[in-house]
């Protein structure tokens, strides 16, 4: 996983950007924490937060702000309080943004034939995204210039666009460096 290993030269952005859009949740983080914490770290952040429970849910996204912003250069107090991202927010691509649209696709990826239509899922996902330009290639009901109906049966067409779907996530995981 995207925080699991430490895979990330940013680790504490890309929790606090999964946490503030809730790909991740208050148990997610205190389990990456405990986990961090058993692979030998003594980080104050993640002994606090190791040892919250869900009565203390509300302390999470102040904990991970400051390491977070400390990643980035950015001063904690700059950062409104509540854990919401505001609308530029969503639509500003960040590394951490790039990294998790990565990781729920990669994860839909390889459990695309436990959903009825995958493609749905990706258009979705997209959405919830903002319809990144990276993901051109393979949107739902679009056909692509190369995709000629009259040159292309359907199940070409959906073979085809299931091929760069692959290769967007062969691309991705090479330019934002994560280890397979």
């Amino acid at each position: 996983m995207l925080l699991s290993a430490r895979a990330s030269a940013s680790p504490w952005q890309d929790m606090l950007w999964g946490y503030k859009r809730r790909y991740i949740g208050w148990s997610d983080v205190v389990t990456l924490a405990v986990d961090w914490l058993l692979a030998g770290s003594e980080n104050p952040t993640e002994i606090e937060l190791a040892g919250l429970g869900k009565s203390d849910t509300q302390q999470i996204g102040e904990l991970l702000r400051a390491p977070a912003h400390a990643e980035s250069g950015e001063e904690p107090s700059d950062v409104p309080v509540d854990d919401e991202p505001d609308d530029e927010e969503w639509q500003t691509p960040t590394l951490s943004s790039r990294k998790w649209l990565f990781v729920v696709h990669s994860r839909l990826y390889e459990n695309r034939a436990a959903y009825a239509d995958p493609l749905w899922e990706v258009w979705r996902i997209q959405d919830d995204f903002d319809y990144p330009e990276e993901l051109e290639g393979f949107k739902y009901f679009i056909t692509q210039a190369d995709d000629d109906p009259s040159q292309h049966s359907p199940a070409e067409i959906r073979a085809r666009t299931y091929a760069k779907w692959e290769q967007y996530l062969v691309q991705t995981r090479n330019e934002i460096g994560i280890p397979e």
